[in-house]
């Protein structure tokens, strides 16, 4: 998988590209959470190339949305994959 990053502002939008699962949550997980360690609040997840997502990376997806919530920000989804 690769994950792209861009800024607007306050805004960051993350990029997903190919498959997001447990072989590659271990590589894209400390730099989520450092996003938001560093401060990030309003976070939107563009999923359009996004070809599979399992279990164990949306169980992480929607940790990371409870604890930004927790921080007074938000994780949107943009451009939802068709799969």
């Amino acid at each position: 998988m690769k994950l792209e990053k861009r800024r607007y502002d306050d805004v960051v939008i993350l990029r997903f590209i190919g498959e997001f699962d447990a072989s590659n949550l271990q590589t894209f997980s400390p730099k989520i959470d450092g996003m938001i360690e560093a401060g990030d609040r309003q976070i939107v997840l563009d999923l359009h190339a996004l070809k599979f997502v399992n279990s164990s990376a949306l169980g992480y997806l929607i940790k990371a949305n409870r604890r930004v919530k927790e921080l007074g920000g938000d994780i949107v989804i943009a451009r939802p994959s068709k799969f």
